[in-house]
């Protein structure tokens, strides 16, 4: 009998996940290879300027946040990462693959105030652009992104570009940011 998405496989079998779909998440005329599952967008991690993949079908139990930070930033940038500490990861194509470790850091997001996040450390293609990639440095789930009122976005421009991104309320005086792909 073949599993359901609500049904855990046995190990090593694959198996389809039950995907959440972003509200009002855009669809870039690049196609989704371009942005690989999100825009791209500017972040601090512990005051150094990072990249943050925002990933709509990266989700969790609802219970926690799900982030990943690649291994060569933390490496880099001296950040401590606890080895003892590692999770077996679902991944899209219904693989599991084992995190390296987990690590603390302080994330600023635009305007937003800076809060400690805790990642789970582990390799994603094509890798942190701290080695010349055109990777990213953290990827950010849909849980962590619906937990703080954020979602993926777009805007025309009065060019009629359009600007994907990560868009956010305001906490002073209503209206939203939006922070766009770079």
């Amino acid at each position: 009998a073949a599993s359901s998405s609500a049904d855990p496989a046995p190990h090593g079998e694959a198996w389809l996940r039950k995907q959440h779909p972003t509200i009002l998440a855009p669809i870039h005329p690049d196609g989704l290879q371009r942005f690989q599952a999100g825009p791209i967008v500017p972040v601090l991690l512990n005051d150094l300027g990072a990249t943050a993949m925002l990933d709509s079908g990266f989700t969790s139990n609802f219970a926690a946040d799900y982030c990943i930070v690649q291994p060569e930033f933390c490496a880099l940038h001296n950040i401590h990462i606890d080895a003892s500490s590692k999770s077996r990861v679902a991944l899209a194509d219904g693989t599991v693959s084992n995190t390296l470790a987990t690590a603390s850091m302080q994330l600023q997001v635009g305007s937003r105030r800076p809060e400690t996040i805790f990642m789970k450390v582990m390799h994603m293609p094509p890798g942190s652009p701290v080695n010349g990639g055109e990777g990213f440095d953290i990827l950010l789930g849909f849980t962590w992104m619906l937990n703080r009122e954020m979602s993926l976005w777009h805007e025309r421009g009065s060019d009629g570009v359009i600007t994907p991104g990560l868009r956010f309320p305001n906490r002073s005086g209503g209206g939203h940011t939006l922070i766009p792909d770079i």
